[in-house]
C-alpha cells in the first residue's frame, strides 16, 4: 500500500456502528395529531326516493289511497262483509228482557260466596233479593241500572261483541263514579232492607252494576245467534279422532306462522299486538284439560320442540271453521274461492262468536278481523285442500280421484 494513502487513512476519526444510529425519540407529546372529522368529512347516505305510483283507488270510509288495485279490493270487500253481518242492539229487546238479565247476574253473584266483614250481609242480601224478584223497589233500582248502562251500548253496530266491553266499563265507571247517581240507588236498596249497613250495600252496588253490564253482553251473543242461523248441513259432518288430530295439527301450524311472521315484524304495534294475543288466549296453557289430550296425543308425537300447541277454546274455533269449509262447494281443481268461504264465515254467527270468545278484547275490531281474515285464507289454503279434495271422492265415488285427506295433508307416522 502506498504510504501517502496509508497515512490519509490514519488521519480520518474513528467511526463506530452505534454511532451512525441515532437512539433519541420525539416527545409523545409533540406529535402532530389527525385533524378530527367533521360533518362535513362524512358520508350522508342518500334520501330514498319515494317509489310511489299512480292511486288507483281511494275508501271513501277510511280515506286510504292504494296503488295495486288487488289491494284496494280486498279493502273495500271487508268493508262489505263487516257492514252485511254487523249486528245494531236492539234497545227495547234488552230492555224487555231486564228481569232476566237481572237474575242471571244475582245467580252469577251468588255462585262465589263472599267473605270478610261484610261478607255474610253479602250473601244473605244476594240470596233475598233472588227470593224476591217481583219486588216493585227491586225492579225500580234494576230498571234504573239498565237506563244508564243499555243506551251506550246502541249507538253503533258491532260485529264482535267483545268490543263492547270496554264501552261498558267505561260506562259502568262513569256512572259508579258519580255520587248523586250512588246516593239514588242507595235509597232504593235501604228501602228494600233497612237492617243491611250501608257499606255492604254499597260494596253491593259496585258489584251488580259490573256483573249486570257482562250479562247484558252475554245476552246481546245470544240474540246474535238467534238473528242469523246456520245454514243447513247439506252433509252430515262427523269429525272422528284421526280428524280432529289433523284439525289441532294444521290450526297450530297455522299459528305459529302468524307468530314468526309477527316477530319478524316486531317495531309494528299491529302486529305485536297480534303476537301478545296468541301467545296469552290462543297457545295452549300449562294445564292440559282431559278433552284435549286425545287431539293433540299425534301432533305430541311428531313434536321436536317447535310445534305449535292450540287451547280447547281456539280447537272449538278451527272445528267450526272446517264444519262451514264442508259446505262449501270448491271448484274442479279443489280448491275453495277466498271470497265465498270469507263471506260463509263471516255470516257463520256460530264461527264469530268463537272467534270472540278466543281472542276477547285483546285486539281492536279491525285488527282482530283482519286477523281473522288472514287465518281463514291461511287454514283453508292446506287444510281445505284436503276438504275439498275429500268431498270430491265422496261425490265421484271414486277412491282414485284425488289424493285423501290425510295422506295429501299431514300424513300419519306409520301409513
Amino acid at each position: 500500500m502506498d504510504d501517502s494513502l496509508a497515512s490519509n487513512i490514519s488521519d480520518l476519526p474513528d467511526v463506530s456502528f452505534q454511532s451512525c444510529i441515532s437512539t433519541s425519540t420525539p416527545n409523545k407529546s409533540q406529535r402532530k395529531r389527525p385533524a378530527p372529522r367533521t360533518a362535513g368529512t362524512f358520508k350522508v347516505p342518500a334520501a330514498k326516493k319515494a317509489r310511489k305510483g299512480p292511486i288507483c283507488g281511494v275508501c271513501d270510509i277510511c280515506g286510504k289511497d292504494y296503488v295495486r288495485k288487488k289491494s284496494y279490493l280486498d279493502h273495500m270487500r271487508m268493508h262489505v262483509l263487516t257492514d252485511v253481518n254487523s249486528h245494531y242492539p236492539n234497545q227495547e229487546k234488552i230492555m224487555n228482557e231486564i228481569p232476566a238479565i237481572s237474575r242471571a247476574t244475582l245467580l252469577s253473584m251468588n255462585e262465589v260466596k263472599s267473605v270478610g266483614v261484610w261478607g255474610g250481609q253479602f250473601n244473605a242480601f244476594v240470596q233475598e233479593m233472588l227470593t224476591l224478584p217481583d219486588n216493585s223497589m227491586w225492579l225500580s233500582y234494576t230498571k234504573d241500572v239498565a237506563n244508564r248502562i243499555i243506551p251506550a251500548l246502541v249507538t253503533g253496530k258491532f260485529m264482535l261483541p267483545a268490543t263492547l266491553l270496554p264501552t261498558v266499563i267505561k260506562c259502568c265507571e262513569s256512572y259508579l263514579s258519580s255520587l248523586s247517581e250512588r246516593k239514588i240507588n242507595l235509597d232504593f236498596l235501604q228501602k228494600i232492607n233497612v237492617v243491611y249497613s250501608q257499606d255492604m250495600l254499597e260494596t253491593f252496588h259496585c258489584d251488580y252494576v259490573h256483573i249486570f253490564g257482562e250479562e247484558v253482553i252475554r245476552f246481546i251473543c245470544k240474540s246474535v245467534i238467534g238473528e242469523k242461523p246456520r245454514k243447513e248441513v247439506t252433509i252430515p259432518i262427523v269429525f272422528d279422532i284421526e280428524d280432529r288430530q289433523v284439525i289441532f295439527y294444521v290450526a297450530g301450524a297455522t299459528m305459529r306462522g302468524f307468530l314468526r311472521s309477527g316477530k319478524r315484524y316486531s317495531k309494528n304495534a299491529e302486529w305485536c299486538a297480534i303476537v301478545n294475543c296468541i301467545e296469552s288466549r290462543i297457545r295452549e296453557g300449562n294445564g292440559v284439560p282431559l278433552c284435549c289430550q286425545a287431539d293433540r296425543a299425534w301432533t305430541d308425537e311428531l313434536n321436536r320442540k317447535s310445534l305449535f300447541f292450540i287451547g280447547a277454546p281456539g280447537m272449538e274455533f278451527f272445528v267450526a271453521l272446517t264444519a262451514v269449509l264442508y259446505n262449501i262447494e270448491s271448484d274442479e281443481s279443489g280448491k275453495f274461492k277466498d271470497d265465498v268461504v270469507l263471506k260463509d264465515v263471516f255470516a257463520d254467527s256460530v264461527c264469530i262468536l268463537l272467534w270472540d270468545e278466543l281472542i276477547g278484547n285483546s285486539l281492536t275490531e279491525v285488527v282482530a278481523l283482519r286477523f281473522l281474515k288472514g287465518v281463514v285464507k291461511s287454514y283453508t289454503d292446506t287444510y281445505g285442500r284436503g276438504v275439498a279434495y275429500k268431498k270430491l271422492n265422496t261425490h265421484l265415488k271414486k277412491s282414485f280421484a284425488a289424493i285423501s285427506l290425510r295422506h295429501g295433508l299431514a300424513p300419519r307416522g306409520g301409513q
